[in-house]
């Protein structure tokens, strides 16, 4: 008579501790946020303008020296964050991260953008200078933790892009950092 109240205790347990499991913590809030170091971040200092591939409309980035990214797009969207890195998402089964050789790392912490389900998401992006005034860059669609294999091909969770540089000043944000509701 004991054996059915201690099964149900039993999976009890096992189904409150998968639901734990389950629960993705915002990934903002549960890691230490490293920054790119300043030497290489000052290299993307400026504001960058191109297409996303496959596509024609001209999308404009800007990254300044205390880290703020600005990306806009011709129709309306917008994404303000805080480049940072985290090697923690986005990698291989092995603990690696795979981006396209020769590539910088550079994620972005949205905390503002048109589209308000994506404040306090992170977007994991990988670039790499083609000139000294072009560039390549790709960023997941924030959230979403994958990482640019290619810079050729977009997709609905990664955009890859062609940019180059239109001013070696940063655009002005336009936000201030909030906290995601849960």
């Amino acid at each position: 008579m004991c054996r059915i109240p201690l099964i149900l205790f039993g999976a009890c347990c096992i189904l409150s501790a998968c639901h734990r499991a389950s629960e993705k913590a915002s990934p903002v809030e549960s890691a230490l946020v490293l920054r790119p170091s300043a030497e290489e971040f000052q290299k993307l200092r400026g504001q960058w303008r191109g297409a996303e591939v496959g596509r024609s409309a001209e999308w404009t980035f800007s990254f300044d020296d205390t880290y703020m990214v600005i990306v806009t797009s011709p129709d309306g969207e917008w994404y303000q964050g805080l480049a940072g890195l985290h090697y923690e998402l986005g990698g291989a089964g092995d603990g690696s991260i795979h981006v396209p050789p020769g590539s910088g790392v550079v994620d972005v912490d949205v905390f503002g953008s048109s589209s308000k389900e994506s404040d306090g998401e992170t977007s994991l992006g990988a670039y790499y200078f083609t000139g000294s005034h072009e560039l390549k860059l790709c960023a997941s669609q924030p959230g979403v933790y994958v990482r640019a294999l290619s810079y050729d091909v977009s997709s609905p969770t990664l955009r890859c892009f062609r940019l180059a540089k239109i001013a070696d000043e940063p655009a002005i944000s336009r936000a201030l950092p909030v906290e995601k509701q849960d």
